[in-house]
């Protein structure tokens, strides 16, 4: 399920959900957080989608 710039994944094995937040900069994925970490974008970007 997307939820504005954050993506939440159900694991129905362990019933728990994941969730991926997206920091957009000019339609350009600058940085990825997830329930374990913050990382900084692939160098090529990842192209937002509006």
């Amino acid at each position: 399920m997307v939820v504005g710039q954050e993506v939440l994944r159900l694991d129905k094995t362990t019933a728990k959900v994941e969730a991926t937040r997206y920091y957009i900069h000019d339609t350009v994925a600058v940085a990825v957080r997830t329930t374990t970490a913050v990382r900084a974008a692939p160098a090529s970007g990842c192209r937002a989608v509006r």
